[in-house]
């Protein structure tokens, strides 16, 4: 079988050469840049219609995500002792934390001998599971260096925590686990960039 291929191939290519040999340098040249401009083509296509996928498979995805979170809370995946809200959950830029006060209560703090700096956001140190039997390592206490009006908030990994809230519908518990925070089917509230300003 793979003999035939062979043999089909070699005499493609002979007809190929003889073709070539009867053409005219010009001719050819002509040939072989229709040749370049219609690859050029196709993969232009290709990649405007993979952009146009991709742009359509995200709007599907987002108009999925519900604009709030559900009525429900924040846990611990390993051992689902309780953090906080989700209506308490807050996003900026990558960094996703609960915006109360009352999660710092919830957590232990495991602080840096020295503070480290990048950027705008200074890192404090771990935040473990305020669950003793437990402590596992949820995210990092940190600061908004560009942000004084705010303490220092638990920065929050998605892979380490758990979301449930009660269907309306069925009325059962509903638990979503996920690695990413853009996997979650809902949105979570962007903090402002700037204080709000004082009247």
């Amino acid at each position: 079988m793979r003999e035939k291929i062979n043999r089909l191939k070699e005499k493609q290519m002979d007809e190929a050469l003889e073709e070539w040999k009867q053409m005219s340098p010009d001719e050819l040249k002509q040939n072989i840049a229709k040749k370049q401009v219609n690859k050029k083509k196709f993969i232009k296509e290709e990649i405007v219609n993979g952009w146009q996928h991709e742009e359509e498979q995200t709007n599907a995805a987002s108009s999925m995500l519900t604009d709030t979170p559900p009525d429900g809370k924040v846990s611990c995946r390993s051992c689902g002792y309780y953090l906080g809200k989700l209506e308490w959950l807050r996003r900026r830029n990558t960094c996703y934390f609960v915006q109360k006060q009352h999660v710092l209560e919830r957590v232990e703090i495991e602080l840096k001998l020295e503070p480290k700096q990048i950027k705008d956001i200074q890192i404090n140190g771990k935040v473990r599971c305020g669950n003793t039997q437990c402590r596992e390592e949820l995210g990092g206490a940190q600061e908004f260096l560009n942000r004084k009006d705010m303490k220092e908030i638990c920065a929050l990994k998605c892979n380490q925590l758990k979301f449930s809230y009660i269907n309306k519908e069925s009325g059962r518990e509903n638990i979503i686990v996920g690695k990413k925070w853009t996997e979650l089917p809902f949105r979570i509230v962007e903090l402002e960039t700037r204080p709000p300003r004082r009247s």
